[in-house]
């Protein structure tokens, strides 16, 4: 009997866990108004690319938070900035991308 008990608490638990998991949508109602960029400024070696700052989903918090943009070594193709989309669960950032 206390196998069987002990057993069921295991599923519910993991039930449970699949559930929660299941519910962590990266949406949101509202896109964040996004913070002034920092000043760019020159490239700090040749042929550089500025990366502008992109919205991080976090978990725990529930919530986008910002990541101020960077210098990047040029890679082959073109900068794609990233940009929001509207989906069935609310508004979810399109992280940005080399073409």
């Amino acid at each position: 009997m206390i196998k069987l008990t002990l057993k069921m608490l295991q599923c519910a638990a993991i039930c449970t866990m699949l559930f929660m998991t299941a519910c962590s949508v990266e949406g949101v109602a509202t896109i964040p108004a996004e913070p002034g960029e920092t000043a760019i400024g020159v490239s700090p070696w040749p042929g550089g690319v500025w990366i502008a700052g992109e919205w991080n989903w976090n978990g725990a918090q529930r919530r986008y938070d910002w990541q101020q943009g960077y210098w990047e070594h040029a890679h082959r193709g073109t900068w794609q900035r990233g940009h929001w989309q509207q989906g069935r669960h609310g508004n979810k950032w399109q992280h940005g991308r080399w073409n």
